[in-house]
């Protein structure tokens, strides 16, 4: 019962969040990040381990429901393609020593010449960016938990029709 009362109560902060926060943003130059709040909040009133998993969730619930991208776009020898933003904080968690996860299927890992045109949409778009996996703990596959180097033989071991490298 209390799981459906937080799916709820997420699926309300997502509305709140996409329609009426906005007037917060006019009034104090600042946008109050709904879903952080109640994830805090059950960090602090459940427990640790519970806000980590309602994060989890509820973060996914909001993706789904809002139309966000899941995971990494494009994966290649050296980086990778994300949302804007996911750079800044893995550096961020690099710097102060803790380890970031890379969620992605390795169907998205790419050769160096495919790879390099995936970089070039993501450089030119307002919501991507080229995210350097030696800044990361892991990287998660379907075919287990890599690291940069697994995932650089991974890309590179893959074959590439001659027409495509064009």
């Amino acid at each position: 019962m209390i799981v459906i009362f937080y799916c709820l109560v997420g699926a309300g902060a997502i509305v709140f969040q996409s329609t009426v926060s906005e007037y917060f943003k006019a009034w104090l130059g600042a946008r109050p990040d709904a879903m952080t709040l109640i994830v805090v909040y059950l960090g602090l009133q459940r427990g640790q381990e519970t806000g980590l998993i309602g994060g989890f969730f509820l973060g996914l619930l909001q993706d789904v429901l809002t139309g966000g991208l899941l995971g990494a776009n494009a994966l290649g020898p050296e980086s990778a393609v994300n949302v804007v933003g996911t750079g800044a904080i893995t550096k961020e968690a690099f710097n102060l020593g803790v380890k970031s996860l890379l969620l992605v299927s390795a169907d998205k890992a790419l050769p160096g010449p495919l790879f390099e045109r995936a970089a070039a949409v993501a450089t030119a778009s307002p919501i991507l960016e080229l995210v350097s996996l030696s800044s990361l703990g892991s990287i998660v596959t379907e075919q287990g938990v890599l690291n940069a180097e697994a995932v650089r033989r991974l890309a590179e071991n893959k074959p590439v029709a001659p027409e495509l490298t064009t």
